[in-house]
């Protein structure tokens, strides 16, 4: 999908990000001050006070509707504020303007506040599957790392708000007719023709501007790199995700995109990411543009950004397992604990029903996906147990 914005979310960024946004003119109850997981190691914290998009656009209080009380993961206070947005988007307000997307090939709305770009709003495409942006980003904050993922939130588009982004939308041809660009904004214009009463899109939040890392990529033949070795490390980096492989270390430092980290730091970021696009049958990590990392306050982190190219089947989860072999404990023991839920009837998180878990993963509308993902859970989870014990620490 190539899905880059002029910003986006800051993967440093806790799951607390969405507590610190302040909805136009609404008053909240105060929220109880919920523990966060621990950030992985490498990883510089972020307060849940932490500033950042302030009086994101909302509906006005004369017709705004509560946030619906989702079934919680441990940290859904934080992401509250995000599923009002969800829930309550108005793209009509005076201090909004939408812009086109610029770059890629999805057509989607940019959504600016105040002169700045502040999130997007994307409507379905062959490379945007809206319950793979969406889950990947639960599925992360469930197994504890949201802190490398960008926010993705449901939203029905409709009414004003889908006339303004219709209207936003050319009517005639961008670039070559057979351009993926081309494709999509006649796929967006027919989805909607199709659908006047609304349709489903993902609202994401935006942060700190990613960097593409490519040189652990072979976008020709959309596989990883197992040749390259970080900047400041002396070992090829796909050996530190094997469980016979090199260990990597904390004290050697890494330098990638002005930001400094260590092996071990971002060999756990990376692994987790795996695991999750095994879980999303992630086909499109690995085209170019897609493997990124973040730097903020001189920290380096991977970052998973753009996680619309999902559901391509199990053979992209096997292709995945096939890379790590070694896991981040807690990451390891979350998926296999969610696995239990399923096949064990065992609480999660303290989710108890099938029904609860699709709630909290806020795929309700994406019944097909979620039967695909219960089958890559199985095969993860027997990746795990075929590999126990192989973990980072």
């Amino acid at each position: 999908m190539n899905f880059r914005p002029t910003l986006s979310i800051a993967p440093m960024a806790s799951a607390a990000l969405a507590s610190s946004i302040l909805i136009s003119a609404c008053v909240h109850a105060p929220q109880a001050n919920t523990e966060q997981p621990a950030a992985m190691q490498g990883q510089a914290a972020v307060s849940p006070k932490s500033p950042a998009v302030n009086d994101v656009a909302v509906v006005s209080d004369e017709t705004r509707e509560p946030a619906k009380a989702h079934v919680t993961l441990p940290d859904q206070a934080d992401w509250r504020d995000l599923y009002d947005i969800g829930e309550n988007l108005d793209l009509t307000r005076p201090d909004i303007k939408l812009t086109l997307s610029s770059g890629g090939s999805s057509v989607y709305a940019v959504v600016n506040q105040n002169g700045k770009a502040i999130g997007a709003v994307l409507p379905p495409n062959a490379a945007t599957k809206l319950a793979g942006e969406i889950m990947a980003f639960n599925l992360a904050r469930a197994v504890g790392v949201a802190d490398i993922y960008q926010p993705a939130v449901y939203h029905r588009l409709q009414g004003a708000n889908l006339k303004a982004f219709t209207n936003l939308v050319p009517k005639s041809p961008i670039g070559k007719p057979k351009s993926l660009k081309e494709q999509n904004r006649v796929a967006v214009l027919a989805l909607i023709k199709k659908n006047p009463g609304g349709i489903d899109t993902a609202f994401k939040m935006f942060g700190a501007k990613p960097n593409d890392y490519d040189a652990l990529v072979n976008w020709k033949a959309n596989k990883f790199e197992t040749s390259h070795k970080l900047p400041g490390s002396k070992t090829a980096f796909a050996e530190f995700l094997k469980c016979k492989g090199a260990k990597p270390s904390s004290s050697v430092n890494v330098t990638v995109a002005k930001g400094t980290s260590n092996e071990l730091a971002m060999a756990r970021q990376l692994s987790s990411i795996f695991l999750i696009d095994a879980l999303t049958q992630q086909w499109d990590r690995f085209s170019g543009g897609n493997l990124q990392t973040s730097t903020k306050d001189g920290v380096v982190s991977f970052a998973a950004n753009d996680n619309g190219g999902t559901w391509g089947g199990t053979a992209w989860t096997n292709k995945f397992l096939a890379i790590v072999t070694r896991f981040d404990r807690g990451v390891a023991e979350r998926i296999l604990e969610m696995e239990e839920l399923f096949t064990k009837n065992a609480s999660f998180l303290g989710i108890q029903t099938e029904s609860e878990f699709i709630h909290a993963m806020n795929v309700e509308k994406f019944p097909t996906e979620f039967k695909a993902f219960k089958k890559s859970l199985t095969l993860v989870a027997d990746h795990i147990r075929k590999h126990q014990g192989c973990y980072f620490d």
